[in-house]
């Protein structure tokens, strides 16, 4: 079955301009493509294109200097947004924050992992254990591609539940030693008390009297906790009215307030619209116009509610500025997507 409409294919002139410029970024790439040829291509497209003719690709780390590079080593401990605006004040250039943490994994300078599977690790059969240096426990391959804490899985496979707020402590205090019988339950709250006053080198004689104590103190912050809600709590809220207030407005300054809603919802429409160009392009603003399209939805239609309320008395006219009337009473609230 043939398409009527030609595919695109590359010519000899397209493939020579992307191996001349093989070491740009993607989302640079498709700029200059686009100014040279007047094409929109996908970074996909140019990915497999690369492939194809052996054209070499931009290692992850190659888009970064030396300095760079060094300032993101010295500062990995950093959260990745906090580090992006360091690194654009330092360097006056913006910085993508994701792709700062994609870096820091794959040089392993945050944790010393990589995130990966070591070579042929997932060549182990199910059931193969290893024990986790860095988190102090052991592993089992719970599946192809995923391992689980040995104490979980072995809890479960016992029909027991964790409930939200407690994990799996060793009674022993051996986290080598990881059998069913040497399991514990307990609260977040008591395993901070417990690394905090050393519970597993007490004697004996003392542990009992310990958990007492753990328990008689959740007990208390509970309690603390139920009585603060109780004084901040009002009997009254629920039948007290909002607090209103009176004000006098001309009605050409309800016309500019109605304009100025309508210029809002335009300028949402307009973000929604070129959002996703912007993804595709790989644009560092890509993440701003999203926050712009999306997250304003909310007040947009809150102020539509208001602006309808306060407009109730005057009707539609087409020959006077009362025509923004039309957009405001037309608004749907529910609606995702804005036109403009």
């Amino acid at each position: 079955m043939t398409s009527n409409a030609e595919r695109f294919k590359f010519t000899d002139e397209h493939i020579a301009f992307i191996r001349l410029h093989w070491d740009k970024k993607p989302s640079d790439l498709i700029k200059l493509f686009q100014q040279q040829f007047d094409l929109l291509i996908n970074r996909n497209v140019f990915y497999k294109l690369k492939k194809k003719h052996n054209i070499p690709s931009l290692k992850h780390a190659n888009r970064y200097s030396k300095e760079e590079l060094a300032f993101i080593k010295a500062n990995c401990t950093l959260n990745e947004r906090i580090l992006a605006q360091k690194m654009e004040v330092y360097f006056n250039k913006p910085f993508n924050p994701h792709a700062l943490k994609v870096l820091r994994v794959k040089r392993q300078w945050l944790t010393g992992r990589s995130g990966r599977f070591e070579k042929g690790e997932n060549l182990k059969p199910i059931g193969f254990e290893r024990y986790c240096e860095n988190a102090k426990c052991w592993l089992i391959k719970a599946s192809i591609k995923r391992y689980e804490r040995k104490s979980h899985y072995l809890w479960r496979k016992a029909g027991r539940k964790i409930p939200r707020g407690h994990i799996i402590d060793y009674k022993d205090g051996n986290s080598r030693n990881c059998t069913l019988e040497n399991l514990e339950l307990i609260s977040r709250v008591e395993m901070a008390w417990r690394k905090k006053l050393q519970y597993h080198q007490l004697n004996d004689e003392i542990k009992p009297t310990f958990s007492a104590f753990v328990k008689l103190k959740e007990g208390i912050n509970q309690r603390k906790k139920e009585k603060d809600m109780e004084e901040n709590q009002s009997p009254n809220i629920a039948t007290q009215e909002p607090t209103t207030f009176t004000f006098e407005f001309t009605e050409y300054e309800l016309q500019e307030l109605a304009w100025l809603w309508f210029a809002f919802k335009r300028g949402v429409g307009t973000f929604q619209h070129i959002e996703r160009a912007f993804n595709v392009l790989g644009s560092n603003m890509s993440g701003q116009i999203y926050g712009q399209a999306y997250e304003y939805l909310s007040v947009l239609r809150s102020t539509n509610q208001i602006l309808n309320r306060i407009t109730s008395d005057f009707n539609i006219d087409q020959m006077t500025n009362w025509r923004v009337l039309k957009h405001l009473r037309g608004f749907n609230p529910k609606a995702v997507k804005i036109d403009f």
